[in-house]
């Protein structure tokens, strides 16, 4: 369990330690040394009656600073061609999505193509591309208990294959999208946010006009509203019918509710093969997809 302080027993008192100015301090006896005896949890002990300010520890936000993300970048020259032939008098933007993808399904390429569309269709915008950025295996696996981890390769050449399959299957104006591999090539877990920022950091190192704009499900919206306060697509993919939309142009926020949206998910293409219902699998992903599914989980699954 993560905290957001850790607490010392020492001469049979609890401290609440906080870092401020790189100096340690506790709630009542002001500066002292770093004890070195054994660290407890938070819930060992009883808390100080005391209202204390939680915050990371010293040690944390050290770690954090060591912490360096891998360089691993995107070949943004792809995008010359497109950003060449945007109209000038328009804002361009790149649209994002992040998730398991475990496996891809129709959905996830889906939700950009709405997105896309009705971007279009406020004839304000250049749409460049929309990216698609897999987690990390450590993440995934954390997920999925009951099936062999799909490795973060093959979930790429799915995402690749699904990409593929869905502009064979939907001639005419699809979005173009990339897979952006930099969020899941890291062997720790990088949340969304963070990912957002690293990727909007690329695109301005090669690009000074072009925004990022995040597209997520509105349950996904809803559970992490406080960070939403700007550049967001919202797709309506549940009848959450207590909720009041309301877009925010200024701020980019902006809320779909699409009838092409359908209740697919990842969690239901696993339980359909632990039911060997195959045909299940390949309406909700691609039947290519589908097929590499299948494949991958018969000649692990015995070995799990």
């Amino acid at each position: 369990m993560q905290n957001n302080s850790n607490f010392y027993k020492k001469n049979y008192h609890v401290y609440s330690i906080a870092n401020k100015n790189n100096n340690f301090y506790s709630y009542k006896y002001g500066p002292y040394e770093e004890p070195k005896e054994e660290i407890y949890e938070e819930e060992t002990y009883a808390k100080p009656q005391a209202k204390i300010h939680m915050m990371k520890s010293y040690q944390e936000e050290e770690k954090d600073k060591q912490k360096k993300y891998k360089v691993i970048d995107f070949d943004y020259s792809l995008l010359k061609h497109y950003i060449l032939d945007a109209d000038l008098g328009k804002e361009n933007i790149i649209l994002l999505s992040t998730g398991s993808y475990n496996p891809i399904h129709k959905m996830h390429i889906e939700i950009l193509n709405i997105a896309y569309r009705y971007l279009l269709s406020l004839k304000k915008y250049n749409i460049i591309c929309g990216f698609i950025s897999p987690s990390a295996d450590c993440y995934v696996r954390s997920k999925n208990k009951q099936l062999p981890l799909i490795p973060f390769d093959l979930r790429c050449k799915m995402i690749e294959t699904g990409i593929r399959e869905y502009n064979r299957d939907n001639k005419g104006n699809n979005l173009k999208i990339f897979l952006h591999k930099w969020e899941g090539t890291h062997d720790y877990f990088i949340d969304f946010p963070d990912v957002i920022s690293e990727i909007q950091a690329q695109i301005l190192d090669h690009y000074n006009n072009i925004k990022l704009i995040y597209v997520c499900g509105l349950d996904l919206y809803l559970a992490c509203n406080e960070y939403f306060n700007k550049n967001v697509i919202v797709i309506d993919r549940k009848p959450y019918k207590n909720y009041i939309y309301k877009n925010i142009p200024e701020k980019f926020i902006y809320f779909i509710n699409d009838d092409k949206v359908k209740p697919y998910s990842s969690t239901f293409i696993r339980e359909c093969y632990l039911k060997r219902d195959y045909v299940g699998i390949c309406n909700i992903t691609f039947p290519e997809v589908g097929n590499m599914l299948i494949k991958f989980y018969d000649d692990n699954f015995k070995r799990y």
